[in-house]
């Protein structure tokens, strides 16, 4: 006979009712057949001749080559079945010297070597290889396996090796790669509100410390202001005096030291309402002033997952006591983190122990409703 079919694997599906599966490669006996069955799940499993099903062979292989496979069960719907050919890799042929010439014992002699041929360029197709440009020429012979152990190519590219790595161990390295690249995001972002309020505490300071100058120098002037008039009103006093003692004739010298006295100057100025001259009572109030500085401290909270969609308020928990807080800034991320709103369309309710951050409509959209991500950081200022 001829091969003229260069094929010699044929497949079908099943469809739980037939059993009868033709093939048409040629065959020399119903050994050379091999059925396998797929499952669903795409388990593989070699059925066995007689237990599994039955080969009946055309008797012309030349003039109609192949034959039927009859499934004793029909094979259900969502499973495989994969009829091929696999012959003996052996040569029978034993010619005698100067013996009976047959042409068709030769002729399948030779038909066996196609076939083998066939069987072997098949497996490659279905074989990984590279590219025919390659200038590897290493040896690519693997180790022992072992369940789910990932193979690489080793560091020299000459060769497959195994990797130490498992399939099991790929999720939880990606997912720990995905955390600490979210963690070293939100420390970034942390750090980044931390310098700002360190800056917005620096000019808080910077004001308070010119407030305190300011009200020093207001001291320093007012003192010298009082200064002046105490002086006005003692000579105004020691006026009057000459002028008393001149219209009643003259007052001994202890009757004028008591008008100039220090004690009769502080009367009549701290009694005059017109007076520009601050008492004890009011420069002991100014210097309370100048010692009145106020230190600012900041904290900064994350607002954590919020998805605005569901809600556009959230408490936020500050554990402070609510009547020191001074100032409250938000920042608020969109799930790509692209777009950062700072106190926009933002409404602050504070209580005892939380804050209420409210935002407006315009942030119910698609574009703020991930349930995996922080939303932004609250930054708050406030007095010891």
């Amino acid at each position: 006979m001829t091969v003229a079919n260069t094929s010699n694997v044929v497949k079908f599906n099943g469809n739980s009712s037939t059993t009868s599966f033709p093939f048409t490669f040629a065959v020399f006996a119903t050994g050379d057949v091999v059925v396998v069955r797929t499952s669903a799940t795409a388990v593989e499993t070699e059925q066995t001749v007689t237990t599994h099903y039955t080969v009946t062979i055309n008797s012309d292989q030349d003039g109609n080559p192949g034959g039927t496979v009859t499934m004793l069960t029909a094979p259900p719907s969502g499973e495989k079945l994969t009829v091929y050919r696999d012959i003996a890799s052996i040569q029978g042929v034993d010619l005698a010297n100067q013996g009976t010439f047959y042409p068709e014992v030769i002729e399948d002699a030779f038909d066996r070597l196609t076939m083998l041929v066939q069987e072997l360029e098949e497996r490659g197709n279905r074989s990984p290889l590279l590219p025919v440009s390659t200038g590897v020429g290493g040896s690519f012979t693997l180790g022992e396996p072992a369940a789910g152990e990932l193979v690489r190519y080793n560091a020299a590219a000459d060769g497959m090796e195994a990797s130490g790595l498992s399939i099991a161990s790929i999720p939880a390295n990606v997912s720990a790669a995905a955390s600490s690249a979210s963690a070293a995001s939100d420390s970034a972002d942390a750090a980044a509100l931390s310098e700002t309020a360190a800056a917005l505490s620096e000019t808080a300071a910077s004001d308070s410390e010119d407030a305190a100058a300011l009200s020093e120098t207001a001291a320093s002037d007012s003192a010298d202001a009082a200064a002046l008039s105490a002086t006005n009103a003692t000579n105004a006093a020691i006026t009057a005096a000459n002028d008393a003692a001149n219209d009643a004739g003259g007052y001994s010298q202890s009757q004028v030291d008591a008008f100039v006295s220090d004690a009769a100057v502080r009367t009549s100025v701290g009694a005059a309402t017109d007076s520009n001259v601050f008492t004890d009572v009011d420069h002991t109030k100014l210097n309370s002033l100048g010692a009145q500085t106020v230190k600012l401290n900041t904290k900064v909270i994350q607002l954590g997952v919020w998805d605005v969609t569901a809600s556009l308020s959230k408490d936020i928990a500050h554990g402070l006591t609510w009547t020191k807080i001074r100032t409250i800034n938000v920042i608020i991320y969109t799930d790509d983190q692209s777009v950062v709103k700072y106190n926009d369309a933002a409404i602050f309710s504070i209580y005892n122990s939380n804050i209420t951050v409210t935002l407006d409509s315009s942030y119910n959209s698609t574009t703020y409703n991930a349930t995996d991500e922080n939303r932004g950081w609250m930054t708050l200022q406030y007095v010891d």
